[in-house]
């Protein structure tokens, strides 16, 4: 036989089971809600400027506009009341409602070649993953490549201008070691005038606070490697 306590224990778990799912239909209920104020504000927005629309009608277009439409994508164009001619357009939407394929709209077509583009994109995302996965030999090869022949010009490039350097060591050195110079004969006033040349030039090149660096330059590419590789 059931006690009391037993009975009231009983009645607080259906009270509990009734306050959980009344929650459950509130929550179910204010996201519903959101998901439909989401909706009409999306209905009655500009599409390209995400303006609110006005009650007018563009009949160049036969498009709803804002006032930023007017003043710059509809500028000169034909405007008219949408209440002037909304008539049809409301027949030919509730049509298309109801009947799901209509003369002007037909809404079981236009699903379907929703999901099928969908899927397309689904499968050409498949396929150049795959693409890539089947080509990645490919592509750490031609990195590779690349990456050595970048290091090759570095070195060369770098070869070149330590080869400079030394030979200016070299004249400065020889410039260092001499005593005076004369110009009693041709050969002292063109050894002179050499000297004084390299001095000159050596102190245009290292005189300066700015320190030249090694002319290259990284530019990075604008597509992928492998879309790189395959338009070659």
């Amino acid at each position: 036989m059931e006690t009391f306590k037993d009975c009231t224990t009983w009645k607080q778990i259906k009270i509990d089971q009734a306050v959980w799912v009344l929650s459950i239909k509130i929550k179910m209920a204010d996201k519903k809600d959101v998901q439909e104020d989401h909706l009409e504000k999306s209905k009655f927005t500009c599409q390209v400027h995400g303006k609110d629309l006005v009650p007018l009608l563009c009949e160049d277009c036969d498009s709803s506009v804002c006032f930023d439409c007017i003043v710059k994508n509809h500028q000169g164009h034909k405007m008219c009341n949408i209440s002037d001619c909304i008539e049809v357009k409301v027949s030919q939407l509730n049509e298309a409602i109801q009947k799901k394929e209509s003369a002007c709209f037909n809404l079981n077509r236009i699903q379907e070649k929703l999901q099928n583009r969908r899927q397309d994109i689904r499968n050409q995302k498949e396929q150049m993953l795959q693409r890539v996965i089947e080509r990645e030999d490919e592509i750490v090869r031609e990195v590779k490549r690349v990456s050595q022949e970048t290091i090759d010009k570095i070195e060369t490039l770098a070869a070149d201008i330590e080869n400079q350097l030394m030979k200016n060591e070299k004249s400065l050195a020889s410039l260092m070691s001499c005593d005076v110079f004369r110009q009693d004969t041709d050969e002292e006033c063109i050894k002179s005038l050499y000297f004084y040349n390299k001095l000159k030039m050596l102190a245009s090149e290292y005189n300066t606070e700015n320190q030249k660096e090694l002319p290259f330059t990284f530019v990075n590419r604008d597509v992928p490697l492998f879309f790189w590789i395959s338009c070659r």
